[in-house]
């Protein structure tokens, strides 16, 4: 009888860690590259420095075109994985209680351990490389710029 008992508490314990692990195990690579990218963007715009650190690889390479209007010059702005959670901590992307975001994520391309996506948000466009790193998709690379206001009447 005592056999049986544990036997069954051992079956059930396996159920119930099978049953808790289904879901991710159950999400496809483009569910999981949005689900990271929507780490990246959200977390920037809460200003929440888990969520960014989560979706970013250790080795990212983030890279800004700034345009200046007055002199017609450019640069080109580097930051790295942790300067992007510092940054978030800080809170430099949050948005103003009467801002939303707007985000829009398309993926563009997945191959088997790498991915291209674009995010356009309010205030960027980011094209975005990510690759499947020690089980997980993060980030890897980041090239952006801001986006263009709003046009009167709408759209961009």
């Amino acid at each position: 009888m005592r056999r049986c008992s544990i036997m069954f508490v051992m079956v059930t314990i396996w159920c119930v860690a099978a049953a808790a692990q289904e879901p991710a195990d159950t999400l496809t690579d483009e569910q999981l590259i949005i689900e990271t990218t929507s780490d990246y963007i959200e977390g920037w715009y809460e200003g929440n420095p888990i969520r960014m650190d989560r979706a970013l690889h250790p080795d990212l390479a983030k890279r800004g075109l700034r345009a200046f209007e007055k002199t017609g010059g450019t640069i080109l702005s580097h930051a790295s994985a942790s300067t992007m959670v510092e940054y978030t901590k800080a809170g430099l992307g949050k948005l103003k209680p009467d801002e939303t975001a707007n985000i829009e994520i398309e993926v563009l391309d997945i191959d088997k351990n790498i991915a291209s996506v674009k995010v356009s948000s309010v205030k960027f466009i980011d094209y975005i490389h990510l690759a499947r790193s020690e089980g997980r998709w993060q980030i890897v690379n980041v090239l952006w710029e801001p986006a263009m206001p709003p046009a009167a009447g709408g759209g961009r």
